[in-house]
């Protein structure tokens, strides 16, 4: 659909991946081929397993989507919006040095928000993210004991506490106030409407707020693929969802 031009499509925190796993940079690959990152990239390698003609125009085409698109009445982003990210990082195709400066400079190895471009793709692509005090941490779906929040990055951090940000608010995290300067600054109140994915979400609760939606209620697991019809409106209706069980 893409390529006929009946649909945009972003790039997500998987296929930005797949990138790294198959790029390599001074005889290293950029994600490093560990038993942790083979596992997330399982399907995939036997999807494409005897059909390597394929996987290269795949892997090809995947560099010419975006990170994040602003069609002037509606922003769409894989993970989460910021205005300097989609100017900085979010328009361009990618190209093997953008990718490299990518990984190489993460943000959670140069948190440097205003300059480095793994910094931008990261927040596109995989969202914010907030460290825990010295001493605290909670562990994810599958164990996996973690020390960094995913955080509602629609919400201002000043003045907030790690319970008010955490995306998934069954979470036991402290209550204290989070000090942390790479976090958004502003509410997200006045821009157009974004819709995003990424997170699996309470589904009966798509509009985040009126100019916030997840798509994303963990379509991997069984639950129905959700839309939203979108026809000009500046603030955001649950009314207008729609739900494509699967069949």
């Amino acid at each position: 659909m893409v390529v006929e031009g009946s649909a945009l499509m972003v790039l997500g925190n998987h296929e930005f991946n797949a990138i790294g796993w198959h790029t390599k940079w001074i005889g290293e690959y950029l994600r490093p081929h560990t038993p942790p990152n083979r596992k997330q990239h399982a399907r995939t390698l036997r999807a494409f397993s005897g059909r390597q003609d394929e996987w290269k125009e795949f892997f090809e085409w995947l560099h010419t989507l975006p990170l994040s698109f602003d069609l002037g009445g509606i922003r769409v982003v894989h993970a989460a919006w910021n205005d300097f990210a989609h100017k900085f990082a979010g328009t361009e195709p990618l190209n093997k040095r953008k990718v490299a400066a990518a990984f190489l400079l993460s943000y959670r190895h140069l948190r440097d928000p205003g300059f480095s471009f793994g910094y931008q793709c990261e927040v596109l692509c995989k969202g914010y993210e907030a460290e825990l005090p010295k001493g605290y941490h909670f562990f994810d779906h599958e164990g996996k004991r973690r020390t960094h929040l995913r955080t509602r990055w629609w919400l201002s951090s000043k003045g907030r506490t790690y319970a008010d940000l955490a995306f998934d608010p069954s979470l036991k995290v402290p209550s204290k106030r989070v000090q942390d300067p790479a976090l958004p600054t502003k509410d997200y109140k006045s821009g157009p409407p974004v819709f995003f994915g990424h997170y699996a979400a309470d589904p009966d609760q798509l509009i985040l707020t009126r100019k916030i939606a997840c798509l994303d209620y963990g379509i991997y697991k069984g639950s129905p693929l959700h839309a939203y019809r979108w026809d000009g409106e500046k603030e955001l209706s649950a009314d207008k969802i729609v739900k494509m069980p699967h069949k």
